[in-house]
This record gives C-alpha cells, structure tokens and sequence, in this order.
C-alpha cells in the first residue's frame, strides 16, 4: 500500500504525528537535483510525463 509504505509504524503518533505519517517517506526519499520541493504528486507527475515521452 502506497500510504503504509510511506509511514514511520515506530514512532509513535501522540508524540510526533508528521513523523509517523510521513517519516518513512523521508528517510528513503532523496529529493532530486534541481528540485527545491519532492512529493509523491511530483514523483507521479515525472513519471507520467516519461511515459508521454
């Protein structure tokens, strides 16, 4: 699942909400060069626009 596999299950929500949701993503996730922001919406737009090509 896109969703889970994003979340931080070890940290504990009441503590670090933003962390349990999206650590995961955070720590594997390297932003690219050149770009100042990376997020799933831009990772999904990349690919589309490659697939266009």
């Amino acid at each position: 699942d896109i969703v889970a596999s994003g979340m931080n299950k070890s940290s504990n929500p009441c503590n670090d909400f933003w962390e349990y949701a999206c650590g995961n993503w955070i720590s594997t996730t390297p932003i690219p060069p050149g770009e100042a922001v990376w997020n799933r919406f831009k990772l999904l737009f990349k690919a589309v626009k490659e697939k266009m090509r």
